[in-house]
């Protein structure tokens, strides 16, 4: 097809071009979570591939990313204890779909696509816990967890009671969804992220909130509340089922950070 990457045609590559092409990506030129965007689209690329008949195998598959170093990737800094409180509040006061889907999102460790796709009979309130066991891809197909970074598969989420409250809530509305589902959108569909990232957005200009919150930030300010109150590397790694352990180093090296700078700061002042 005249495709070319690295110099071939695209039926000429191999797993060493794939290679030679991370391998100029390394240091200071991307964060590794580009870098994962770059092999999920060459994976979609060669899937098709090898799907018209172009290429036999899909050498872009299994290539691994964990022997290359990248630039740090900056964490965002995140939305205050406050800020929260006011979200979940005003979430709660749109009495709509999205709207409980959000104010829960942030009561929960859980991932936007595994939101969509949780099930009534997935929720135990008298043992506390939601259990994980399916999500929404990025096509729109409710599908056995996947997760490529999720080492444990199906595992269970800790309710509080917060969570518990808003459960509560979403399940008196009695808005009788199909198969047991918790959310569904327009037509019986599930969930848009870009719907809920718009009813972020929305809440916090509203709430005069001036940051650039996405779904993914309920995980950011779980993880720093967590590491700022003492959970270890090993903890945070296995809560929210990161692959590699730099991620939640990360975080606790932060936490570390703001604790001994407030504490120095507080002795000199004296």
């Amino acid at each position: 097809m005249g495709t070319e990457f690295g110099g071939k045609i695209f039926k000429d590559i191999r797993s060493t071009d794939f290679d030679d092409f991370f391998c100029d990506c390394e240091g200071a030129h991307i964060t590794k979570s580009r870098a994962n965007e770059i092999k999920t689209a060459l994976n979609l690329m060669w899937d098709y591939g090898k799907e018209i008949g172009l290429v036999d195998v899909n050498y872009a598959k299994d290539f691994k990313l964990g022997e290359y170093t990248f630039m740090p990737q900056k964490i965002k800094v995140p939305k205050t204890a406050t800020d929260r409180d006011r979200l979940i509040e005003y979430y709660l006061s749109l009495d709509t779909v999205y709207g409980y889907a959000c104010a829960l999102q942030e009561c929960l460790n859980i991932r936007v696509s595994e939101l969509k796709a949780l099930k009534w009979s997935d929720v135990f309130i008298e043992d506390r816990i939601i259990m994980v066991t399916h999500m929404v891809d990025i096509d729109g197909n409710y599908c056995d967890y996947n997760k490529s970074h999720q080492t444990e598969g199906m595992h269970e989420l800790d309710l509080s009671d917060r969570a518990i409250m808003i459960l509560e809530k979403i399940k008196s509305k009695n808005y009788g969804f199909r198969d047991d589902f918790l959310f569904l959108g327009k037509n019986g569909n599930y969930l848009l992220t870009g719907e809920c990232n718009n009813n972020i957005h929305r809440a916090c200009k509203a709430l005069g909130i001036n940051k650039n919150l996405t779904t993914h930030d309920c995980r950011r300010y779980a993880a720093t509340q967590a590491a700022l109150r003492g959970m270890t590397t090993a903890a945070l790694q296995n809560a929210f089922g990161w692959k590699d352990k730099d991620t939640a180093e990360h975080y606790v090296q932060v936490a570390a950070a703001k604790k001994e700078q407030k504490r120095v700061l507080v002795d000199v002042l004296n």
